[in-house]
């Protein structure tokens, strides 16, 4: 009959407890943590987890591109279609730098904020093409062509915050994930004959052009919703994970 009682004095003394480590926080956080400390055990389980749940490859969506290209004397019109693309290497994500663990309450609330930079190696995208160069008066039909493309390296910079304004549920949230730099694209023609030499460079330059768009658009955001999964799924319930 007393256990109704047991419970409410326990719950009662867990409420007190945390109130009383919410009143002592601040004053330990700041001491504890006005130099910046490392947290890299913790990002690379966070991406230690991404990397085994993303998937290797990407599927990119069909185009149409139209290209001028100019030949001195006149500037005929390329329509180009790329197809079946597919961009791989996902699962290379590291982080390049120390993951940096700093403490602030400017926001009102008690929040560590984690600061990093990730890198994906070695992406690899390949896809078909297909097209026509016309102008003046005739149309020439373009072989089927195969664009092999490797990018040396993605550099994207990420901030990861942990709110721990109340004890009893502290929440992690991926703050910001933004492609900050690529390395070196290179891209293969494949199929191409020789008299349509002139076509390398336009469609070289689109290429690269629209392979750092699809980093910014396609893998950037697909990186914060899976770093925000693993985030929340590896939510600490123990501060100490975050700084050993």
């Amino acid at each position: 009959s007393d256990c109704p009682t047991d419970n409410t004095d326990m719950q009662n003394w867990q409420k007190l407890l945390l109130a009383a480590a919410a009143a002592i926080w601040p004053q330990w956080a700041t001491a504890q943590f006005s130099e910046p400390k490392n947290a890299n055990p913790f990002v690379d389980m966070l991406i230690g987890d991404v990397v085994k749940t993303s998937n290797e490859t990407i599927l990119l969506d069909d185009e149409e591109f139209i290209l001028v290209v100019d030949l001195f004397i006149f500037k005929p019109e390329l329509q180009l279609e790329v197809f079946d693309g597919r961009m791989e290497g996902m699962k290379s994500l590291n982080r390049s730098t120390d993951a940096i663990l700093t403490y602030s309450e400017e926001s009102g609330s008690p929040v560590f904020s984690i600061a990093t930079s990730l890198m994906l190696s070695n992406l690899t995208v390949k896809s078909g093409a297909k097209g026509q160069v016309g102008g003046f008066g005739f149309e020439l039909t373009m072989p089927d062509i195969v664009l092999d493309v490797l990018v040396e390296a993605v550099d994207i910079s990420t901030v990861i915050e942990v709110d721990i304004g109340d004890l009893s549920n502290i929440k992690p949230a991926v703050k910001d994930v933004q492609f900050r730099d690529v390395g070196h694209i290179d891209v293969e023609i494949i199929g191409l004959t020789p008299e349509l030499d002139s076509l390398v460079s336009p469609i070289s330059s689109l290429v690269v052009n629209t392979v750092k768009r699809d980093l910014q658009s396609l893998v950037t955001p697909l990186l914060k919703t899976m770093l925000t999964e693993v985030v929340k799924q590896n939510a600490p319930s123990d501060l100490s994970v975050l700084f050993g």
